[in-house]
Order: structure tokens, then C-alpha cells, then sequence
């Protein structure tokens, strides 16, 4: 004779790990592109503090990480069993991306400056400054410029060193597609959605 009578013991429902990491994650990486947004805007007296930037960046990828390394992870507290399941949030994934590129290539408002410049969406006349200089420089190592002179960034120092007259940025620099993507990124967080849409 088959038994037919279910267990009365209760039935532990599984508790969803990943999910809790990646929504840790997403919350550290909001945080990170509002206090990069308030120095682009001029709200942070001192600029950005790379400690704190370094902290949040750092504890948003290992929270992203550890809800991304795998199959997302189901414990299941009454039976005592860990199963792993595949499941993608696309539109997540798709946010946590855009964020991670914006983070890896942090600019200060100046350097954002530079590249709206190149991008048309500001007159692109400025006069040289060796602290224009080194901002270029660090766009030009990050990959989002590259000088459009043979003699590379090294042409500015030349033609502009000893003169206080404006020129043309966009005749020693261009963007580069690299250069492009990171605009848009930062369009997309930022709420200035628009301004490339006729690139």
C-alpha cells in the first residue's frame, strides 16, 4: 500500500542571494555617478576626493561581481541545499554596463568640457593653458583623443606656448570612437539626453 500522506513539516522557500549583491551594487554605482555629476556641475569645492571615488568603485564591481560570477544562488534554509539557476536582467545588466564604463573613465568637468568641445555641443575656441595641457593629456591616455598633428599634443606647446590668442581646439584633436561612446554614456546617466542625438 503506497502512502499517499504529504509531510507536514513546513516548506523553506529559497531566499535569492545574487539579487541582494546586485542590487548593492547598483545603489554604490548611483551613488559614485551622482557625487562625479555634483563636481562636473561645481558642487564639490575641493573636487573629486579619489579616496572616496576609489572606495565606491571598488565596493560597487565586488558587489556587481558577486551576483554576476555565476548563476544567481537559491538557499534553501529547511533542506539545507544550494541550487543554481541562469537568469539574466537584461535592462540591469544593460544600466550596471553604461555605469562601469562611466566609472572606469572618470573626467572632471573640465576634461568633459574638452570633449563637448570636440563633440560640437560648445564653441570649441579656447587659449592655451598648461593645465588645459594636462587635461588633454590624460584624455589622450584614456583613449578618447588623439591629435590630428604629426607632432601630437606636443603642437599646442609649439604654436601656443607664448601667445594669449584664442584657436580652434578641434584642429590639433578629434574624439575618437572611444571618445564618442563615453559622451553618450555619460549623456544617458547624467539626464542630458539629446545633445548627441543629431551625431
Amino acid at each position: 500500500m503506497v502512502n499517499t500522506q504529504q509531510s507536514s513539516a513546513a516548506v523553506s522557500h529559497p531566499i535569492r542571494v545574487g539579487s541582494g549583491f546586485l542590487a548593492l551594487g547598483i545603489g554604490l554605482f548611483l551613488l559614485l555617478v551622482a557625487y562625479v555629476v555634483t563636481d562636473v556641475l561645481g558642487m564639490v569645492p575641493n573636487g573629486l576626493d579619489p579616496i572616496v571615488v576609489a572606495t565606491l568603485a571598488l565596493l560597487a564591481v565586488a558587489s556587481v561581481a558577486a551576483s554576476r560570477a555565476g548563476p544567481l544562488q537559491e538557499v534553501a534554509a529547511g533542506a539545507f541545499r544550494i541550487r543554481f539557476f541562469e537568469k539574466k536582467i537584461e535592462k540591469l545588466e544593460d544600466d550596471v554596463g553604461t555605469l562601469e564604463f562611466v566609472v572606469r573613465g572618470l573626467v572632471t568637468r573640465h576634461m568633459l568640457s574638452h570633449l563637448r568641445k570636440l563633440a560640437d555641443t560648445e564653441s570649441d575656441w579656447v587659449r592655451f593653458r598648461w593645465s588645459m595641457y594636462s587635461e588633454l593629456e590624460h584624455l589622450q591616455d584614456v583613449g578618447y583623443v588623439v591629435p590630428n598633428d604629426e607632432r601630437g599634443l606636443q603642437a599646442l606647446i609649439s604654436d601656443h606656448e607664448h601667445s594669449d590668442e584664442e584657436f580652434h581646439l578641434k584642429r590639433y584633436l578629434q574624439l575618437t570612437s572611444t571618445g564618442w561612446e563615453y559622451l553618450r554614456a555619460w549623456e544617458k546617466v547624467s539626464g542630458e539626453a539629446g545633445k548627441l542625438a543629431h551625431i
